[in-house]
């Protein structure tokens, strides 16, 4: 939940609940001319809501030098607030910052806003849901002589590049207490120097057991002969436990919590390869009975 930040900063802003996670994404290359195999990725958030507006804070940290994949090691920091204007409109603003240490000392700040709209049950189209971001406006890693373009012809511009401007849709086809099946299209512009599109299609049974297939379309990378066409695979496994006996937890309703524990598996290049392990934990559980409003007294 508190990671949808890193797509649209508006994303969280219904949420309820807070919500804590930390996940663990290894790499590893086939590549033969690269002299480190292995890269990881660790990331923790945390999200917290209250009556004015859901706070969301997340870490991460990246090293993988590659060479077929040269990100280098990097510490990225966000903070974000989301609210819902309406019970249709829901906006997000976040700030960033980073540094990229090595050989190449570097340092970024910026701002992402976002908006998100939910227009509800259209036709056969259930909890259709529409919305745009604007990520990376500040000062970003301008650095980057120690990162290997796609093409010797190419130079790396800053990253994460300025402008990053997302749109993207989500909708179900089938909503019952069993089933639920859905799909999600993204259309990514880095500056309007690109375009990336994702689709992905969302299974679960019973709200335990969920999978998620996506598929990612990079135009720079597929005219450069670097891109993949194998599916990334993920699966989840939602559950309660108690916790007992801990009065502060009892004092927040806390006794009661969800956990959600997740996999899942990407071939990112020919030769590189990347496997992702979650735990996301829910504070609490929903509170499904509506209030009851008396107009007067009998």
């Amino acid at each position: 939940i508190a990671e949808s930040i890193i797509i649209n900063p508006a994303i969280t802003a219904a949420e309820q609940r807070v919500n804590l996670s930390f996940a663990y994404t290894g790499l590893f290359t086939t590549n033969d001319l690269s002299s480190k195999k292995y890269g990881n990725i660790i990331q923790t958030s945390i999200l917290i809501p209250s009556k004015l507006f859901v706070f969301t804070g997340l870490v991460n940290f990246t090293s993988v030098k590659f060479f077929d994949m040269a990100l280098g090691s990097t510490l990225n920091i966000k903070a974000n607030l989301s609210k819902e204007i309406t019970d249709k409109l829901d906006i997000g603003l976040g700030l960033n910052g980073g540094f990229k240490f090595g050989d190449f000392f570097d340092w970024s700040v910026s701002a992402n806003v976002g908006t998100l709209i939910s227009f509800g049950d259209l036709g056969f189209l259930k909890d259709l849901r529409v919305g745009v971001s604007v990520n990376n406006l500040g000062k970003n890693f301008t650095k980057t002589d120690d990162i290997r373009p796609m093409s010797l012809e190419d130079s790396v511009s800053p990253f994460p590049t300025l402008c990053y401007v997302r749109a993207g849709i989500a909708t179900m086809f089938v909503s019952t207490d069993v089933v639920k099946l859905g799909m999600s299209l993204d259309f990514d512009t880095p500056l309007f120097q690109n375009l990336i599109i994702t689709g992905g299609i969302n299974f679960s049974v019973k709200d335990q057991f969920f999978v998620n297939v996506q598929e990612k379309i990079n135009i720079k990378e597929l005219s450069n002969s670097y891109a993949c066409f194998i599916p990334s695979i993920g699966i989840s496994y939602k559950f309660r436990f108690n916790v007992n006996n801990v009065e502060y937890l009892a004092k927040k309703d806390w006794n009661e919590n969800e956990m959600r524990v997740s996999a899942a598996y990407k071939n990112v290049y020919e030769t590189v390869n990347a496997i992702s392990a979650d735990v996301d934990i829910t504070l609490g559980l929903k509170d499904e009975t509506p209030p009851e409003i008396m107009l007067w007294e009998e």
